[in-house]
């Protein structure tokens, strides 16, 4: 089920600013999720009327308009109550008139947006990024073999032309990996566990290329033609 709320200032309780609809069972469960997009720096109108109420002293609060809604049902009742509260002359900060839950922004609010962002780099604290760090080295990042296998199909047929091999053989030269790069992949490679059968495929493809016919030696050396 799901409910409609709306959003004012305690210094303004009937002041309506914003609605909106969640599948919570309470609004404060949502108004908790809009608090924090704002101190993270969200960008939205919301988020600047939430920091601006916040800085002059005064609380969000949120009341229910209707609850007990379908998902489908709340969606239509949300853009009801966006009409009607504009028809009374709120000065609303919902971006749509509502149902989508997607902003459709202009032009000229995108290119504020993105100024806005600009060198405020991953609001993420540094504990935040280790514990992320930890995550996603402790997973399996190995692709099953239903995956691997979908993938191989996926690219059968398909060549990379030689206008995009120059590409890329073009942006790849005098690039050296960083010195973390290299670490990593030597970590992962000393913690990943090789197959009998995989070490026996690479024996033998050794043999073969290192074999007296290939005249190549270990290290890319070729062998010496006898006169």
């Amino acid at each position: 089920m799901a409910l409609i709320y709306a959003l004012a200032s305690s210094s303004e309780p009937d002041v309506i600013r914003y609605i909106g609809r969640t599948k919570f069972d309470t609004p404060d469960r949502r108004l908790s999720v809009h608090l924090k997009h704002a101190k993270t720096g969200g960008v939205y109108h919301l988020h600047n009327w939430i920091r601006k109420t916040q800085s002059e002293g005064s609380v969000i609060v949120a009341r229910v308009l209707e609850s007990n809604l379908s998902w489908s049902k709340s969606a239509k009742r949300e853009i009801y109550w966006i009409q009607h509260f504009k028809q009374q002359g709120f000065d609303l900060t919902n971006m749509t008139s509502g149902g989508d839950g997607v902003p459709n922004l202009t032009l000229e609010s995108r290119l504020r947006m993105s100024l806005s962002k600009r060198g405020k780099g991953h609001p993420q604290t540094e504990e935040t990024r280790i514990k992320i760090s930890n995550t996603r080295k402790e997973r399996n990042i190995t692709p099953s073999v239903k995956a691997r296998h979908k993938m191989r199909l996926a690219k059968l047929g398909k060549s990379v032309s030689q206008e995009t091999r120059q590409k890329i053989s073009s942006s790849s030269k005098g690039k050296k990996p960083s010195q973390a790069a290299i670490d990593a992949v030597i970590w992962r490679n000393k913690n990943v566990p090789i197959s009998d059968a995989t070490k026996e495929k690479i024996r033998l493809s050794l043999q073969k290329y290192y074999s007296k016919d290939s005249g190549i030696l270990p290290g890319g050396r070729k062998r010496k033609q006898n006169a």
